[in-house]
């Protein structure tokens, strides 16, 4: 996904009209600590940047923030809070997109040059990641490959959120019988193990699965039906 920038300035006809291309408009960056209390720093960041990625378990990302009232020690950030960002596509058709993630850490403070300022960067990740880290899988399968991640997914990733963005969707079926015990493994480390051992029915040889989530959900589908949807965007250089 393209970093998320704030517009230098409005369209003046329609507000709703696209300024370039994959325009994103940001509506809120609010942090949120384990009591409920929160805070906007719409004002104070420079850049937000979310993370899609293929051979990544979980959406991330970075926000640059320059900060003048010193969060992390009024607020405080203790590394439990919670970073919720809201944004849409102008356009009318479109809703608005709410993501919750988690503050995973916050580095490189340095002060600017007026003193009364600092400049850090706030790295944040989907909370199933760290739900993953503190569930363990012990189980013995018997059936197919997706069956079993179907199966870790909603007992072990899944159980705690009825969010539909965190549903897994997967466009294939593959058939097979397999005997699989899970040796107390996180889900996501016994899910990656279990999609290197997904063949393709076309060719067997191929075992090109990945699970992985953006903005629709989890996915566990092979490289290889991406190359055959259709197109999202054509380009013309």
């Amino acid at each position: 996904m393209d970093p998320l920038q704030p517009p230098n300035s409005s369209p003046t006809t329609n507000p709703n009209a696209y300024l370039r291309l994959n325009d994103i408009r940001l509506l809120d960056i609010s942090i949120v600590s384990p009591n409920g209390s929160s805070m906007s720093i719409m004002n104070q960041y420079v850049v937000c940047q979310i993370t899609e990625d293929i051979f990544q378990n979980n959406i991330s990302g970075v926000l640059a923030n320059i900060d003048a009232s010193n969060i992390v020690a009024n607020f405080p950030l203790t590394g439990q809070e919670f970073l919720i960002i809201s944004f849409n596509t102008p356009s009318a058709e479109n809703e608005e997109i709410e993501l919750l993630f988690l503050i995973d850490k916050i580095i490189d403070r340095g002060a600017l040059r007026n003193k009364q300022s600092q400049f850090y960067d706030i790295h944040f990740v989907c909370p199933t990641f760290t739900s993953s880290m503190f569930s363990d899988v012990k189980k013995a399968y018997t059936g197919t490959i997706s069956n079993m991640v179907s199966d870790i997914f909603k007992n072990y990733i899944n159980g705690e959120t009825t969010e539909n963005r965190k549903t897994l969707i997967t466009n294939e079926t593959r058939k097979g019988e397999h005997n699989i015990i899970i040796p107390n493994w996180s889900p996501f480390t016994a899910i990656n193990w279990l999609s290197k051992r997904e063949q393709s029915e076309e060719n067997p040889k191929i075992c090109d699965y990945v699970f992985y989530q953006d903005l629709d959900g989890f996915h566990f589908r092979s490289i290889t039906s991406m190359f055959k949807g259709e197109p999202l965007r054509a380009y013309t250089y």
